[in-house]
């Protein structure tokens, strides 16, 4: 929370520096295994395991941070696709956090919806849910295919429209893009900023302080420089840069 509000909010409170996106919403806990993968993963879980241990972080976003956007995941909870949850997107996120800003899918996600989760029959009923439960922006190409016909069919109506379309309008205004240059102080941050050796020991600060070790049997940690010479990083992301870096 405190990282998503330093970096969107600076000198100037007419303007946000940026959108802060907390993802992926919610019970994302799966890339692939034993044949599921993200794309089609049905996540089950109950109330209190939601609230006590999924929920925490996105609401400290929200209420604490001041995250503008939220990104909605690939799987579905409790048999609903997370991007076409009213549940998630509208019960918990708005009526009872009290969020205002806009829903983004993750990319595909609302194809999914159909594709692959087979919830709806079809890709312009895959985007009235989707729409009509708060994604308001589609990372994807399915908006684009699908809105109108679902509108000319009367499965999204106009008002659903105007709402996602003020929330993605407000958050381009917190932003300042409709104004001047001049009248904001953000765009005057030079490239150079960019992976400043400045820059760059202060996220190397925020990794290590970040680490949280649960356990320390036998006191095996902090390792013994004078003993151990060499260390072995196995796994299939040990020597995946693109991984590791996000």
């Amino acid at each position: 929370p405190a990282q998503s509000s330093e970096m969107q909010f600076g000198s100037d409170s007419r303007y946000v520096m940026l959108i802060a996106t907390g993802k992926r919403y919610a019970a994302y806990s799966l890339g692939e295994l034993d044949g599921y993968q993200r794309h089609d993963f049905g996540a089950n879980v109950t109330l209190t395991h939601l609230y006590d241990t999924y929920f925490p972080a996105f609401k400290a976003c929200v209420q604490q941070g001041g995250v503008n956007g939220i990104m909605c995941s690939y799987n579905s909870l409790n048999g609903v696709p997370a991007c076409g949850n009213d549940f998630l997107l509208q019960s918990i996120l708005r009526d009872q956090w009290g969020y205002d800003g806009y829903v983004v899918s993750d990319c595909g996600a609302v194809g999914d919806v159909w594709h692959n989760h087979r919830y709806t029959s079809n890709v312009t009923t895959a985007v009235a849910l989707t729409v009509n439960a708060g994604c308001d922006l589609d990372c994807g190409t399915e908006y684009d295919q699908a809105l109108s016909t679902a509108v000319a069919q009367g499965l999204v109506n106009s008002g659903s429209i105007d709402r996602s379309v003020a929330r993605l309008l407000t958050a381009r205004m917190k932003l300042g893009l409709f104004d001047p240059a001049s009248m904001q102080p953000y765009t005057t941050i030079p490239p150079s900023h960019i992976c400043s050796p400045q820059n760059t020991e202060l996220a190397a600060q925020a990794a290590r302080e970040a680490v949280v070790l649960l356990q320390n049997t036998g006191n095996f940690w902090p390792l013994d420089a004078k003993r151990i010479k060499s260390i072995a990083v196995i796994g299939p992301s040990s020597n995946d840069s693109e991984i590791i870096l996000g």
